[in-house]
């Protein structure tokens, strides 16, 4: 859902969402996404605590940083669950896959990206770090994490991306708590982007019945 625009990025809001995710470590981001789509795939192909295979996601989500030179790349990938399973979730036997609710999450993004090598990746990452800079929005840091998220037509490329956004984090439902309770409504307003506090209400009235320990803080 995007919530306001400006010709070089898009304020979105991600709904709560059960997700299976892996981190692993790699020389590049397409070694490390390689080895995450490999057990990812065999927690859908049955390795997992009910044996059940469940149909691959066409969606997927990536979150990186930009390393220093000659570092490891660190990369989760992650998967939708079905929300058919939400009740009653599969346990990965995997003990470096995780299955976890990701709450409301509001996120910098430039949309609509065209498929291309997940090497451009970084550079889109980037450019939104600079926009962001450059119109003094607040950030965690200027070498945070950011997402790629492919919304259609993922597949279990480590070096092709479907079309997808490159995003970075802004808050969540569990942070923008914590900080109204920690330094008031007032300030933690000051911490959003300047269309977020012309909202009435920033979070769904509506909350799923999900198993509160999956919930990831």
């Amino acid at each position: 859902e995007v919530l306001c625009a400006n010709p070089e990025f898009e304020v979105k809001r991600l709904p709560e969402f059960v997700w299976v995710s892996t981190t692993v470590l790699g020389s590049s981001v397409t070694s490390a996404r390689n080895t995450a789509w490999e057990k990812l795939l065999r927690y859908v192909s049955g390795y997992n605590d009910q044996g059940l295979k469940i149909a691959m996601s066409t969606q997927a989500m990536t979150q990186t940083y930009i390393p220093a030179e000659g570092t490891e790349r660190e990369v989760t990938l992650a998967i939708p669950l079905d929300p058919e399973l939400w009740h009653n979730p599969p346990v990965p036997q995997d003990p470096m896959v995780v299955v976890d609710i990701v709450p409301e999450t509001i996120l910098y993004a430039r949309s609509s990206l065209p498929a291309s090598p997940v090497s451009e990746a970084d550079e889109e990452a980037e450019m939104l770090f600079e926009s962001l800079v450059k119109s003094k929005d607040p950030i965690l840091a200027r070498d945070d994490y950011y997402f790629i998220m492919e919304y259609d037509g993922a597949t279990m490329s480590s070096t092709k991306l479907a079309s997808h956004d490159v995003a970075i984090f802004a808050t969540n439902k569990i942070m923008d708590e914590f900080y109204q309770g920690a330094i008031g409504l007032e300030e933690s307003l000051a911490r959003l982007h300047a269309c977020l506090r012309q909202l009435g209400a920033l979070w769904s009235l509506d909350e799923e019945d999900i198993a509160v320990d999956l919930v990831r803080r």
